[in-house]
């Protein structure tokens, strides 16, 4: 029996991937494997040192999901023992949601590094792509963004906005403010905040009544609306290269490894075939 600790497997068909609730099936993953592949010709070749920014920012970004899944399952399996680790497990939870946030931050930005395979070539190097939140302001405030990325990225960049600050807010607000994060739990799992009234974290102080979070609902949720804009962003990817470098064969990719089948449960992404 083969058992794959984490990686890729090409050769999908959308109906097998809709089917097995073990393996996750990333659409923009599909699209930079092929695009990227070395049997492809020069004519569909970005400039090498283009090419090697994407393929980069790939093999991170996938590396980053794949991160997500054995922390979310790390987290799972801690709750699971927390009766034995006598309130160690708080302060392991904390460190994994650190990581967790920091993860979701550095795929948002992957992401924007890939979408260099959506303008012309000779663009690119006019376009702030290394940055996610530098590409937002750039389409939002830049007269040479109508010009120089197809409209329905603009409108994404812009609709993404909210949901991104509030993921880098956390980050920052942990990470490089050093502040203190509320956690509790009861039979369920855990509770994280406290958050303010924009559905920022807060900072904390004994006794104050704030909202706390469910945890795993709350880290799903950012994490199926980062997944969509990446699924959006493949779906550009693959229409802008086409027309601009010629078509390409394309074969379905799917994450798969030992932590995946619980991350696609605790995405939600195949409840409905449970109803």
């Amino acid at each position: 029996m083969l058992i794959v600790n984490k990686g890729t497997s090409i050769g999908w068909s959308s109906e097998e991937l809709e089917a097995n609730d073990n393996v996750l099936g990333l659409f923009i993953v599909s699209v930079l494997d092929c695009i990227l592949n070395p049997i492809q010709s020069d004519v569909n070749s970005l400039r090498p040192e283009y090419q090697g920014l994407v393929k980069e920012a790939r093999t991170a970004m996938v590396h980053d999901i794949h991160g997500l899944a054995i922390l979310s399952d790390m987290i799972q399996f801690t709750f699971e023992k927390h009766k034995d680790l006598k309130h160690k497990d708080f302060l392991y939870v904390m460190e994994l949601i650190e990581k967790y946030f920091t993860n979701l931050r550095s795929i948002y930005d992957f992401m924007s590094k890939v979408l260099r395979l959506a303008v012309e070539e000779g663009r690119i190097g006019q376009i702030p792509f290394d940055s996610l939140n530098d590409l937002i302001t750039y389409a939002e405030s830049s007269p040479r963004a109508v010009r120089y990325l197809p409209d329905d990225l603009i409108n994404l960049l812009v609709e993404i906005k909210s949901e991104f600050h509030l993921v880098r807010g956390i980050r920052d607000f942990i990470i490089h403010n050093g502040k203190q994060i509320s956690l509790l739990s009861d039979k369920n799992g855990y509770k994280l905040g406290p958050f303010d009234d924009t559905g920022a974290l807060a900072e904390y102080e004994s006794g104050e009544e704030r909202k706390h979070e469910d945890l795993t609902p709350y880290l799903a949720e950012r994490t199926n609306r980062m997944l969509v804009f990446g699924e959006t962003i493949g779906m550009i990817i693959d229409r802008e290269f086409r027309r601009r470098r010629g078509d390409y064969p394309l074969l379905l990719c799917a994450l798969e490894g030992v932590c995946i089948p619980t991350f696609v449960r605790f995405l939600g992404i195949n409840a409905s075939k449970a109803e």
